[in-house]
């Protein structure tokens, strides 16, 4: 899933919009991302793999590998290819977005 960045920060959080199908967040969807919560083994996180944003439910280090689990697919990473860039807190049709 593709998702491109609004320049708009609210209280340490990042808005977001979902711009691609595929994944747990559907397209058009606003989400917040922060990077002050520690993102656990199948959090849903905001991650970059190859320079491109995605969204999915990370569970680092299985068999050797980094796993993004998104709706339509499974993405095995090496940890030099994939980065968490914070976990998905919320995300809402509309623009307005609470603060965390």
């Amino acid at each position: 899933m593709l998702v491109t960045l609004d320049p708009a920060i609210v209280a340490g959080c990042v808005l977001f919009e979902t711009i691609a199908d595929g994944s747990q967040i559907a397209v058009g969807k606003l989400f917040t991302v922060t990077r002050h919560v520690t993102a656990q083994a199948g959090d849903l996180v905001l991650a970059l793999i190859n320079g491109v944003l995605v969204v999915g439910r990370w569970f680092p280090n299985v068999a050797g590998c980094d796993w993004l689990l998104q709706a339509a697919r499974i993405i095995c990473c090496q940890r030099a290819k994939l980065k968490v860039l914070g976990r998905v807190l919320e995300w809402r049709t509309t623009a307005a977005v609470s603060i965390v």
